[in-house]
């Protein structure tokens, strides 16, 4: 088996905001293009693409290296606290399954080898490699022929300023745990259902942040709290599956994002509520040889530890547990420089250094501000509506995509920036996509503030200490591709 990620929900960013989150995965069984097994025209196909990418080349890149008892760590920066960070996660893994899968004894000296990037570029090229082209456009894969992790860091260029972000320490975790299963278990990972394959490094991600103190706890870290509403806004849909259709890897409509949410919810559930049977699923994974009867190995695994009446019931007790979890309010983004450019009209944003195009001023008690927001994929998927700038003060809408709308204030004194607040959040907003057009308008009126997106209001907010006249502009977060178009002031 072969397990890839895909950075998807991320947080509001500091330095036009605050911070990332990376989260999506995908699963597939090992038929690599260049198999017997595949068809001749894939096999073609895959030399073509990997011909053209081994005559276009990729420039070298300056690394930062860090080596421990059990792996070899390359992260494709220069930046000593971003590579500490990581390691600091792999080493968490490796205690995490050491505890569960004996992964000293199986290693012995071999050191597994984890290569973080920074230019997608580069982790394309390592996909074509490794004969996995496919998660090119994924986050990370761990391959169980070589056991080495590759991982595309989201925005990674913004956080060698701070070190290692949530998601991105989580994508880490992820694509280690998988490395952990390919290296200690009997199925080396293959033929697991996905249930099992994607929910063991989903529970491991939680377990980490808490061990490393990154989270006290699975109910305090944010990024849980954020699948916690994914998982929520399906149970509302109605789209949220049970578990017998789980087991047999029956999704119905449900995307490639939006099966790792029930998956995440249920392995959470059966680790807090259900030990015994939590376990089982352990040993099963520890100790059960590859074979196509796997999927049905698990699930009479599971039914049998939880006992018929547990089992009865577990659909409900999974509905409920979603329901009532408790979610962690995101923290204030730290505050970054802010550069000011460019002229009123249009405004593109490419990734570089965070940017504020200034369009006019506004006086009115009361006025609108709209304008219409591309946010395209493989950039940090935000982009800011600021208004209001006054000498001591910003105030900014954040549109977030897979997050939400973030109202966003922080006060100045000369020579002292103060730090970005939350003053108001709507997350889950659905109309906020990457690649789609978007319509967005800003009401002022008095001291409410009121965000529409596609004409639907999506937020409103009176603010009394603030105010809400002044300059105003579009801007990018470092990082961002996204264009505002028309952005006009009534």
């Amino acid at each position: 088996m072969i397990r890839g990620r895909m950075g998807a929900d991320r947080c509001v960013r500091g330095d036009l905001a605050g911070f990332g989150e990376g989260t999506a995965m995908a699963s597939v069984r090992s038929n690599t293009p260049c198999s017997p097994a595949a068809p001749r025209w894939r096999r073609a196909v895959f030399g073509c693409v990997a011909a053209t990418t081994l005559l276009v080349g990729v420039a070298a890149q300056a690394t930062t290296v860090r080596r421990s008892k059990h792996f070899q760590l390359v992260c494709e920066m220069r930046d000593d606290l971003f590579a500490d960070d990581a390691m600091a996660v792999l080493d968490q893994v490796w205690a995490l399954a050491e505890r569960h899968f004996q992964p000293t004894a199986k290693a012995g000296t071999k050191k597994l080898a984890v290569r973080v990037y920074s230019d997608r570029r580069r982790y394309a090229a390592a996909a074509v490699r490794h004969r996995m082209p496919w998660y090119a456009k994924f986050q990370g894969f761990a391959d169980g022929r070589t056991l080495t992790a590759h991982v595309m860091m989201v925005d990674a260029a913004w956080w060698t300023e701070a070190g290692m972000d949530p998601g991105n320490r989580q994508t880490l975790a992820h694509e280690a745990a998988h490395l952990m299963v390919m290296l200690c278990t009997q199925s080396r990972g293959s033929f697991l259902p996905k249930w099992v394959a994607e929910g063991f490094p989903m529970w491991v991600e939680g377990e980490v942040m808490r061990a490393g103190g990154w989270a006290k706890s699975r109910v305090a870290d944010p990024i849980e709290g954020l699948r916690v509403q994914q998982a929520r806004a399906l149970v509302a849909a109605g789209t949220f599956p049970k578990v017998a259709a789980m087991l047999r890897d029956d999704w119905g409509k449900l995307t490639e994002l939006d099966k790792y949410h029930p998956i995440r919810m249920l392995w959470i559930l059966l680790a807090e509520r259900h030990e015994v049977a939590h376990r089982a699923l352990l040993e099963t994974l520890r100790d059960t040889t590859a074979s196509a009867a796997l999927p049905a190995i698990f699930a009479s695994r599971l039914k049998s530890a939880l006992g018929e009446d547990a089992w009865q019931k577990l659909d409900a007790e999974l509905l409920a547990f979603v329901a009532a979890r408790e979610v962690a309010p995101y923290p204030a983004p730290a505050p970054l420089p802010v550069d000011v450019v460019g002229k009123p009209g249009d405004a593109q944003f490419v990734p570089g250094s965070p940017a504020v195009r200034w369009q006019g001023s506004s006086t009115a008690k009361s006025y609108s501000i709209s304008a219409t927001l591309t946010m395209q994929p493989g950039g940090m998927p935000q982009s800011d509506l600021v208004f209001g700038r006054i000498a001591n003060q910003w105030l900014r809408v954040s549109l977030v995509a897979g997050a939400g709308v973030y109202l966003m204030g922080r006060r100045e004194a000369p020579g002292k920036p103060g730090p970005w607040q939350v003053l108001a959040a709507v997350r889950g907003v659905d109309q906020i996509v990457t690649g789609k057009p978007i319509s967005v308008k800003l009401w002022g009126r008095g001291q409410t503030v009121t965000c529409s997106i596609d004409s639907k209001k999506v937020l409103e907010q009176e603010l009394k200490d603030w105010r809400i006249q002044g300059k105003w502009g579009v801007g990018g977060p470092r990082g961002s591709v996204a264009s505002w178009v028309r952005p006009v002031l009534r």
